[in-house]
């Protein structure tokens, strides 16, 4: 589907979120403060988790799910929930999340498997809201510093699967594509592509 917008979900120290307009000619990227709207629980396990932070947050953002330390979040709130003690290794971690990524795709700790599955469920919901609100036809882009890190839970079929869980809407989320963002500094490039355009 070419011609159509672009969204751009990026999850990292917080959330941020984009959309790429299409006028029938050119693109016309604009920011959104959408990684601040309030997390949506689309089942009973988000649901607890979402009573779980708001019993220590108050108002609950998607960002305090979808970043780094929502990662982190995610696996206390699984600790809790499934009535387990933290990890050693979590314990050591000087980068937590990360310590969370590696260890649960390994299968070696079932808490931190569960941890990056509920992350995995919550990215895609948000993405798929992303996707309806700003009619990105033409797809999502994943990006930030944790999307790389999961590239390969992401391919197992769990996030499609629940991207397009969206009831009378699936037929056209099935239609949209998902892709990851590898490059490091492709927001250094898209800024400095923005600021050569506008030198001109």
């Amino acid at each position: 589907m070419s011609g159509g917008n672009f969204g751009l979900l990026a999850a990292g120290y917080g959330l941020g979120e984009g959309l790429i307009f299409y006028d029938g000619s050119c693109y016309h990227p604009y920011a959104s403060e959408g990684g601040h709207a309030g997390f949506t629980p689309c089942s009973q396990l988000e649901v607890e988790l979402w009573e779980h932070l708001y019993s220590n947050l108050g108002f609950v953002e998607t960002e305090d799910v979808l970043s780094l330390n929502g990662l982190v979040r995610i696996y206390e709130f699984m600790l809790s929930s499934n009535r387990a003690t933290k990890a050693d290794w979590f314990k050591k971690a000087d980068d937590k999340a990360s310590k969370i990524i590696e260890v649960g795709l390994s299968g070696r700790d079932e808490i931190a498997l569960k941890s990056l599955d509920l992350f995995v469920d919550c990215l895609a919901t948000e993405a798929a809201n992303l996707a309806l609100k700003g009619m990105t036809l033409s797809g999502i882009y994943l990006g930030g510093i944790i999307v790389p890190q999961i590239i390969t839970a992401l391919e197992q079929g769990r996030f499609m699967e629940r991207f397009v869980h969206k009831g009378k809407m699936e037929p056209l989320l099935a239609k949209i594509p998902v892709k990851v963002i590898i490059d490091e500094k492709i927001a250094l490039k898209g800024a400095g592509t923005i600021a050569y355009e506008l030198s001109k």
